[in-house]
């Protein structure tokens, strides 16, 4: 890491020691508490992440990001029960989807549940879900609740694999970032359209569809084929491709940095923003907005909490 680097009071490495997790987590949770953007590690690249639920948190994003509301922003969650609250109906083949490939890179697209009061941008009455395999990720979204999140680089530039490179592109528009190493090389999720009639590949990236459809044992419908069947599809964002490059090893962290520390000295630097509205408006929830344990309650049993 450059010296420059270590010294952004932004750049907050994650301990390859779960036990020094708790205060880094608290730190995320804070920012995004307060209505700010954090930069965390997925299985597959680094995601900008915000609170779905908090509309200035939202607009900031898409600031960042450089780009319009046209294509919705996916949502993370820590645990396949968070999502129950989240969708219209967990479908049969959610149901099997989430059993073999939650967590892990899988998005799956479903209708969403009415009168959530989220803002995902031009969501169109869907949503795209996905579960990480990233345990440090896991632990945030477990805290905070289902977090928006899209590919952590500017509307139309690559996606970066080195954090050094993800704060070149975003710079200030985002309170931290939480340094889990290396990015590169590594494949997209996949997205499943379940919302038509016949499930339907948007994209296939980390699992192939050809995997999806054994899974399933019904035929896909291939988004690249020329014809498609009956019935509208969603559409879902698409800019976390990434190409395939030869993979560095990832850095190991001997120390995470000191959480109280960052938390302070964010605060101090005037990094740690309140982005809500002004502070003697009264608090309000919004109406089914699911809780951070992920214990909103479902229709009927499903697959395990994986």
């Amino acid at each position: 890491m450059s010296d420059s680097l270590s010294d952004n009071p932004r750049v907050i490495r994650v301990s390859k020691d779960e036990e020094q997790w708790d205060g880094l987590v608290q730190v995320a949770v804070e920012i995004i508490q307060h209505g700010g953007l954090v930069v965390l590690p997925t299985d597959t690249v680094y995601g900008i992440a915000c609170d779905p639920f908090n509309a200035s948190a939202v607009d900031a994003l898409f600031k960042a990001k450089g780009r319009g509301r046209d294509l919705p922003l996916p949502i993370l969650v820590h645990a396949w029960r968070q999502a129950l609250g989240l969708v219209e109906a967990v479908t049969e083949h959610a149901e099997t989807l989430f059993a073999h490939y939650w967590p892990g890179p899988l998005t799956v697209v479903l209708k969403e549940s009415p009168g959530l009061g989220w803002d995902l941008g031009a969501s169109r009455g869907t949503v795209a879900l996905r579960m990480p395999k990233q345990d440090f990720t896991l632990k945030v979204i477990e805290r905070t609740g289902p977090l928006a999140v899209t590919s952590a680089n500017r509307s139309g530039e690559p996606t970066p694999g080195k954090i050094d490179e993800v704060v070149a592109q975003l710079g200030d528009h985002v309170e931290a970032y939480f340094d889990d190493g290396w990015r590169m090389g590594r494949m997209p999720s996949t997205i499943i359209d379940l919302t038509g009639p016949t499930p339907r590949v948007l994209r296939e990236g980390a699992i192939p569809a050809s995997d999806i459809e054994s899974v399933l044992e019904v035929p896909i419908f291939d988004y690249f084929q020329e014809e498609e069947p009956e019935g509208e599809f969603a559409e879902v964002e698409d800019e976390d491709r990434d190409e395939e490059l030869p993979q560095e090893p990832e850095p190991f962290y001997p120390e995470a940095d000191d959480p109280a520390a960052k938390i302070e000295e964010l605060k101090a630097k005037g990094k740690l923003r309140d982005q809500r509205q002004a502070a003697d408006a009264p608090s309000e929830e919004p109406a089914g907005k699911p809780a951070g344990n992920g214990a909103t309650p479902g229709p009927g049993p499903g697959p395990d909490d994986r």
